[in-house]
């Protein structure tokens, strides 16, 4: 079998319940309760810019993707994870 990446087989079976998954829709109240979050902080991280929605009417509200949502949740726990070890070396260079 050839290696190149034009011969790469791809399962285009599950590749589709992927993308459909990546694109289901969450309400703020979805998030908040995902992650323990009251949902004015969600709404506020929306008008940040740090996770992404889109707005559906005035009275409908906030719809987050899924795969969005996932994304946020990655960059906020690659986040965490360098200030934990910033913390983490600023303490041993204090504790010499």
């Amino acid at each position: 079998m050839n290696d190149s990446p034009l011969h790469a087989h791809v399962d285009v079976q599950n590749a589709a319940p992927d993308a459909q998954r990546a694109d289901q829709l969450l309400t703020v109240a979805d998030v908040a309760g995902r992650i323990g979050a009251h949902e004015q902080t969600v709404r506020g991280w929306i008008k940040t810019g740090e996770l992404k929605a889109a707005r559906f009417g005035t009275r409908i509200g906030y719809r987050i993707r899924l795969g969005d949502y996932e994304d946020f949740l990655r960059r906020r726990t690659l986040t965490g994870a360098i200030a934990a070890q910033l913390l983490q070396s600023a303490s041993a260079v204090s504790d010499s």
